[in-house]
Parts: structure tokens; sequence; C-alpha cells
């Protein structure tokens, strides 16, 4: 925090910690223990220390990223957006909130930033965290209690297409016959509202992208087929690029 940037300051635009570590590694911080392991995880920043960081962020006009995956870690970071402005941090994963957490989240309205294509790859999730997989990646629900959901790939862990990030969220991973699907079938989105977490033009900067399609898409074949035919931002036309990128539909 404290290094010279030089003249690559006005290039950093935030910073980036971790709270805790991942439910596949069972190191993402719970407040009871995993399912298939007597361990509730790691917990790497309390409150406390988030804050210090944050706050010195701040000062420099930087928003910190927080990356919190398990209940506890999000209680902590919830304690620490309290004390900010808003504004001053965003919420990385927020994977599991539990309802007293919604009930935070009301109280806050945080900025979360979400990866949906996480329902997809954590084919174990239920292994790890049994009843609890009710509450996990409740992206409707944090949406009517009023936070800000960002969409984001986490690649190279995750797909990069935001394509297939969006047809998780919209279908919850139902046609794989995921166990997820049962427990938190009532958090779909729909094509509209899984399409806002990836595209949201503002009156400052209007923009429009014009895609390939007539029609919603259903299957995961036709999500990984969507394309940008043109693109209009800040009054400039853009002609899409050509990305090789392996879809995995």
């Amino acid at each position: 925090m404290e290094a010279d940037l030089g003249s690559y300051r006005d290039l950093v635009k935030g910073v980036k910690i971790f709270a805790d570590g991942s439910f596949g590694g069972r190191t993402a911080a719970l407040r009871e223990d995993y399912n298939d392991t007597p361990s509730r995880g790691i917990l790497r920043l309390n409150s406390e220390e988030i804050y210090r960081v944050a706050v010195k962020a701040y000062e420099r006009g930087w928003q910190t990223a927080i990356h919190a995956i398990g209940d506890r870690a999000v209680l902590e970071v919830l304690k620490t957006v309290e004390r900010l402005p808003k504004g001053a941090m965003r919420i990385e994963h927020g994977s599991l909130v539990p309802p007293d957490l919604l009930d935070y989240v009301s109280k806050l309205k945080p900025e979360i930033a979400v990866q949906p294509h996480f329902i997809l790859s954590d084919t174990w999730i239920e292994e790890r965290l049994g009843e609890r997989t009710k509450w996990v990646y409740p992206f409707k629900t944090l949406i009517e209690r009023g936070a800000t959901l960002m969409g984001s790939s986490d690649s190279p862990v995750e797909p990069i297409n935001p394509w297939l990030g969006i047809y998780a969220a919209v279908n919850r991973g139902c046609p794989e016959k995921l166990a997820i699907c049962k427990h938190t079938i009532h958090e779909k989105l729909s094509f509209e509202q899984a399409l806002e977490l990836y595209y949201r033009p503002t009156k400052k900067h209007p923009s429009l992208v014009i895609l390939n399609i007539t029609r919603p898409p259903e299957t995961k074949k036709e999500f990984a087929e969507i394309k940008a035919t043109k693109i209009i931002c800040r009054g400039r036309i853009h002609e899409p690029r050509t990305v090789k990128r392996e879809n995995k539909a």
C-alpha cells in the first residue's frame, strides 16, 4: 500500500484482499463445521484487519474488493462495509448468505461481484454444506434485498464466456440435474435479470449491444453461441473482435 507507483498511480483503481478461501478446498470460513469435515475453514482477515486496509485504500481514492465466500467471512466483511462510506468496498463472491446475513444485506445494500458459473462447477456443494446449500449463490434474493450485483467469470478458474454465466444464473443447474437445483430453484433469474448482471448502461455512459438472437436462448448450446453483431458506446460504433475461446458448451 505504501509502494511508490510513480506514473502507474492513475492506472490503479482498487485493491483486492482475501477474507477466506474456497468451498472446494474447505478453506472458506464458515460459522459451523463443513458437512463432510470437522472444520470451519480459515478466516484470513477479521473485520478490524479488513477495515484498516480498506481505509488506507479509500484515502487514495481506491475501492477495496474483498474475497468472501463462507458465511463467517461474509459476516466480517459486512461489519466492515457498515463502517465505510458507500461504495468504498465491493464484496467478491458473497457465496453463502443465510437469512440473518440477508437482513444485514437489506440494511447495507452492498456491491457484490458474483460468478454464476460456480453453480455448474461446484457439483460437490451439497457434500460440503449439506442443508446450507439452500443459502448458496442467492442471486435473486440478494437483488430483492437491495444489493447491487455485478456478474463476472472468475476466469481462468471458470470459462470466460459471459453467456455461460448467464446460462447458469437462469437455469441453476437444473438441466444438468445438479443437487443445487433442488435446493435453490427459487433463485433462478429471468434472462433479462441475468443479462443486467453483466450489462448495465447509464445515462452518463449510454451504450447499445446488438446480439445475433431474436428470442431468449433456452439450451446451453444456444447461450454459448450468442455473439454481439454491433456495439455502440459513447456515440461510437464498434465492430466486435473475433476472440478464440473455449465455450465448453
